[in-house]
Formats: C-alpha cells, structure tokens, sequence
C-alpha cells in the first residue's frame, strides 16, 4: 500500500444525520457505529440500515452517549459511555439481553449499594446533562426535569435489580472486544482493562496501575489480533501490548498524536487520535499519515479498505487502500 483513495462518506441513518461519531466497526458485511451525539448504535448492510436504541437516558433501550460498539454472530455490545455500563443486545431480534455495570461493587451490602447509588448517580451526573454539550441533540433538563430523570432511572435500578448485573462497578467504558466466553473492556475513570466472563456473568480478571509494570493513563479502544491484545493509552500515547492471558509483551510509540484507536488487519495496522489518523505495516513502519481534516475517534481496517470516524465532520470516511 502506498496511498489511500476517499471513496465515499456515511453521514446518516434511517434519513438522520449523524452526530458525533465516536467509533466505527465492520464485521462481514455489517458496519457499526456508535452515533454518540443521537444515543444510538446504526448497524447498516449494503440494502439496509437500523438502529438501536435513539432515546438519552437510563433504561433497557435508552443509552447516554455510547463511545463503542462490537460485534459477533449473535449479539452486539455497546460501551454506554455515561451510563458507566455495557449493554447486550441480540443482534437478529435488535432486543436487550443483558448489562453490565453500572453502580455499585460486588462486595457491598445492601445498605451500602443504596448508598452508592445515590451518591454515585449524583457524583457521576448518569441522570444529568450531556458530557459533550451537544446542541440540539440534548435536551436541557430544568430542576423539576432533573428531579423526573433521577426517579426514572432509580425505579429501572430497582426493578431490574435482579435481572441484572449491576454488581460490577464501571466507569466509562472506552471499548471492548469478545474473546471467545469473555468480554474484555477497558475503563477510562478507573484506569483499567476487566475480563468479564459472560458464562459465570463476573468479572474474572482485572489489569490496572499496581500491577507489575503498569502505569496506565486514560484507556482508549483495544483490538485483538491473533494472540495479542492491543490497548490504546491516550495519556502517554502508547500502545500497551498483551497476551491472551494479559501477561505484558511490550508497549509502543508509533505516532506524535495522542493515540486514541486502533484497529489491525493481516496487512496493516491503523491508528487514530486528536486530528490525524495512520496506517503502518506489521514492522510498525508508517505507511500513510492524514494531513489533520478532522477530530478522529475511531478506526477500522481491513486489507482493502480503512473506516474513520470524523467526530467534528459528524461523518463516516471510507477509503480504498491503493497498492
């Protein structure tokens, strides 16, 4: 490869313009993308296009600013960045099956978990205003408005609580990818990566700054490819390279720009961050760099094309890889 060619740009789903665009991934022939500013997930096909959720909120099908979103044969799951949880959805009936996160710990009683959750659906602003300021995509909640939102999201943490596993704290969850039984995703506020084992429904491993040789800052989107797990580090602009079991293979630079993504393919790997997005070889030898068009927060590739996800053009890019 030795230059790319823009092809064409998705700006919007089921006739409504994208805002906000934090992440894009394909899987065969599906593209995902977590459409932050609408609180939605578009999955679109070559013939057809749908969404999930739409609605700002706490609740089975209201997300709050979702950041990510994977995919495999059955179901999707979606960082719901503000909402401090990650949702399941099945893919073929587009219907909720599950959560994780959002409140409280394992560890708590009952009073404790009460507690905590007031105090964290204070703290953390889960009922309140947009993190990202949208306009016109938001609504402006007055007091009373404010007051409505906090019940309604209580009464979902109360009738659900059974159902659901809300006995995991999160907090803001940058991205995540299944492997085989497991949901790995990492944190941005907690400054960790969790193993969720979706079979014993808990997480069974959890890397964060204290254990040997990590200094973790913010996280952002991780990949897998073939043993090897690939963490995004915003802070340090790193990348924190691990095997399948998180035992530390190396960390790397590759670019002056704070990396945000990644994404990798059989031929290439390709990063995004601030205002550039990059694609090197497996020698980690760059191969093209953009020119800096753009606030680009997610990437992907595979050895024909590159999908960015252009947060301040609120649009998908898609380019030819040329050889």
């Amino acid at each position: 490869m030795n230059s790319i060619k823009h092809i064409k740009n998705i700006d919007s789903c089921l006739n409504k313009k994208l805002s906000l665009p934090n992440s894009v991934y394909k899987y065969n022939n599906k593209i995902i993308i977590a459409d932050s500013g609408n609180h939605r997930i578009c999955v679109l096909e070559e013939e057809s296009e749908f969404e999930l959720c739409g609605q700002f909120g706490l609740g089975k099908y209201k997300l709050k600013e979702p950041v990510y979103a994977a995919i495999d044969n059955e179901n999707i799951y979606v960082c719901d960045w503000h909402n401090h949880r990650v949702v399941i959805y099945d893919l073929e009936l587009k219907s909720y099956i599950n959560e994780i996160g959002i409140l409280s710990g394992t560890s708590d009683g009952l009073v404790k978990k009460i507690l905590k959750f007031f105090i964290n659906m204070a703290s953390r602003g889960t009922f309140l205003n947009s993190h990202f300021l949208l306009k016109n995509t938001q609504p402006k909640l007055n007091l009373l408005k404010k007051s409505f939102s906090f019940l309604e999201a209580l009464l979902y943490y109360l009738v659900n609580f059974r159902n659901i596993d809300f006995r995991v704290k999160i907090s803001k969850p940058n991205g995540c990818i299944i492997l085989g039984e497991q949901l790995i995703f990492t944190q941005k506020d907690n400054a960790s990566i969790s193993v969720y084992d979706l079979k014993k429904g808990k997480i069974c491993k959890e890397v964060y700054n204290g254990h040997k040789d990590i200094n973790f800052g913010r996280l952002g989107q991780i990949a897998h490819y073939k043993k090897y797990i690939y963490v995004c580090d915003e802070t340090h602009n790193l990348i924190w390279i691990f095997n399948e079991k998180f035992e530390l293979n190396k960390k790397i630079t590759l670019t002056s720009y704070n990396i945000f993504s990644i994404s990798i393919s059989d031929k290439y790997i390709a990063t995004c961050g601030s205002t550039s997005f990059s694609i090197f070889n497996h020698n980690y030898t760059l191969l093209f760099e953009s020119n800096g068009n753009g606030e680009y927060h997610g990437i992907f590739i595979d050895n024909n094309s590159l999908y960015v996800a252009n947060r301040l053009k609120n649009r998908i890019e898609i380019y030819e890889l040329l050889k």
